[in-house]
């Protein structure tokens, strides 16, 4: 599964399946065949999305990115600020639902494109997507965040801006316009509230990911 989950050039797999998936169901069973034994072993995937949905999901993607009309001279640093601004100005929190355990799709790109409210995966998610989509690298990254609520665990995202890696927390700006963002690419040194988990601090994922000291 760790395989099936890694990154690769496809924006619909890597984070963003290991971000809308619930582990797997799994069955085993033995049969007799003449003096052998055959077994079976069935590995069913769950993902908190149906292929409908998914389907939704890229269809308003190609009409908002019609919108967005970027070309072969938009600069990353431009596709970057668009995405997170439509991400930070057309989703909301999802305060009925953030504390239920079962139910998945407030954590789904589903959930924040299509029906605007989402908990910070769902953010994630759709931020991930529509970056990867256009051509910027970018990660889903999990740890624990402090704010005025005190420290929980969160999601936000790292992205790929001129060779360096900057944090962006969609959830913590949405709402706000553009002057009044605080966690629009940020620098490791500036973005202390955040606490990564110790597999996106380690030397491996920051050799592939070099996440620059300052804020871009």
């Amino acid at each position: 599964f760790e395989a099936a989950l890694s990154e690769t050039s496809d924006p619909m797999e890597g984070d963003y399946i290991r971000y809308q998936y619930g582990g797997y169901e799994m069955e085993c069973s033995v049969e007799p065949d003449g003096d052998r034994k055959s077994y079976r072993v069935e590995i069913r995937p769950v993902y908190y999305l149906y292929l409908i949905q998914e389907e939704a999901v890229t269809a308003e993607l190609r009409r908002v990115y019609a919108e967005f009309g970027f070309d072969q001279n938009t600069s990353d640093l431009d596709k970057v600020e668009t995405v997170y601004e439509f991400v930070c100005s057309h989703v909301q929190y999802d305060q009925v639902h953030k504390k239920n355990p079962y139910f998945h799709m407030k954590s789904t790109a589903y959930s924040a494109l299509i029906q605007h409210t989402a908990t910070c995966q769902g953010y994630s998610v759709l931020l991930y997507r529509m970056l990867r989509d256009n051509g910027i690298n970018c990660r889903v990254i999990t740890g624990t965040a402090s704010g005025e609520a005190g420290t929980e665990y969160h999601a936000w995202n790292l992205a790929e801006v001129n060779g360096r890696y900057y944090y962006l927390d969609a959830t913590w700006d949405a709402g706000k316009t553009r002057d009044a963002w605080t966690c629009y690419l940020k620098g490791s040194a500036d973005f202390s509230d955040h606490t990564p988990d110790p597999r996106f601090l380690s030397s491996a994922f920051l050799r592939e990911y070099p996440v620059s000291l300052r804020n871009v």
